[in-house]
């Protein structure tokens, strides 16, 4: 179906950061110009600007990418023919590692599109399946889209929050009965976390807004993102325990650590795919640690509203990009 609504494309920049590189992947899609606003909303908490982004937003589609992801020309095509379907309000799609990208970037892509790392919720970071029906755990907001009028009625993102708003936001919508879609042809590329440590910092601060985002709706499958807590308690009390049984667990731990590297390093025919053997554990750890703190940072005050700046870089109608400053 040849649907063609009206988009308004939505991204958080902090601020100062250059436009260029986002504007000539946007400048690629085949959709018609005028039937899209590209907005860039200017601040320090990007929950915060994706709401008011929103709110200053005239599309009927909103589809949120982050400020470094590059996409396929047909990338828009391929997710509004899903909306030429008034039951479905929000469509999921998957953020790949960019050719070319550090390292470690392209091995933490593939530890989160693992079972063995991301688990549920690798289905973000790899195509799985078909197309089907999506829940929270489909959705990142480097490529994701919406009904405006659903966002709005649902009062948005928690701001508050960040990361892991979008999790709240989509399994608070999934509760509710709304139809959402995950399609695994939906793909942009970014390069995501280049350093070890900056790695280690992303996935500590994930863990914490675990924590962070609360645990009403939970289903079962979603308390499996406490299994790396169990496990950090269980090596923290190793020494203590006697010697059999129970090194049976870290064996195991071990055995399938070797099994989904070396499968990464196999299916990817990369040496990069090695990295994981290191990145898995630093996943596990990290993620735990930062349950933990997230737990402790309950007790402190959450930061208020800061200031954001909206800019309509291309409005409707027009074919060119500009910089219209629409406040704060």
């Amino acid at each position: 179906m040849n649907y063609e609504p009206k988009i308004t494309i939505l991204t958080p920049f902090p601020p100062g950061k250059n436009y260029e590189k986002m504007l000539s992947s946007l400048g690629a899609l085949d959709y018609p110009a005028e039937k899209m606003e590209v907005i860039v909303v200017e601040g320090r908490q990007p929950s915060q600007q994706r709401n008011r982004g929103v709110e200053a937003a005239g599309g009927e589609i909103i589809y949120f990418l982050d400020d470094d992801c590059e996409l396929t020309p047909d990338l828009l095509r391929k997710v509004m023919r899903h909306y030429g379907n008034p039951e479905v309000k929000a469509v999921a799609g998957i953020a790949m590692a960019k050719k070319g990208s550090p390292a470690i970037s392209i091995a933490s892509h593939m530890v989160l599109g693992s079972v063995f790392g991301g688990c549920t919720i690798r289905v973000k970071y790899r195509p799985v399946g078909k197309l089907r029906e999506a829940n929270d755990k489909h959705f990142l907001l480097c490529n994701a889209s919406i009904r405006r009028e659903v966002f709005l009625a649902e009062g948005g993102l928690r701001e508050d929050l960040y990361p892991g708003e979008e999790n709240e936001f989509f399994r608070r919508l999934h509760a509710k009965g709304y139809a959402m879609l995950y399609d695994p042809e939906a793909v942009v590329h970014r390069n995501w976390r280049s350093t070890l440590g900056g790695y280690i910092k992303a996935i500590f601060i994930y863990g914490r807004a675990k924590v962070d985002q609360g645990f009403e709706h939970y289903q079962l499958p979603d308390y499996l993102f406490f299994i790396p807590l169990l496990f950090l308690f269980y090596l923290l009390a190793l020494p203590f325990l006697p010697c059999c049984p129970y090194r049976a667990p870290l064996a195991l731990y071990m055995l399938l650590l070797i099994f989904f590297s070396l499968q990464e390093t196999i299916v990817s025919r990369s040496h990069i795919g090695l990295l994981t053997f290191i990145l898995f554990p630093l996943l596990h750890l990290s993620f735990a640690a930062g349950i933990i703190w997230g737990f402790f940072s309950k007790i402190r005050p959450r930061a208020g509203k800061v200031p954001v700046t909206v800019r309509i870089l291309k409005a409707f109608g027009e074919t060119q990009l500009s910089g219209h400053h629409t406040g704060q």
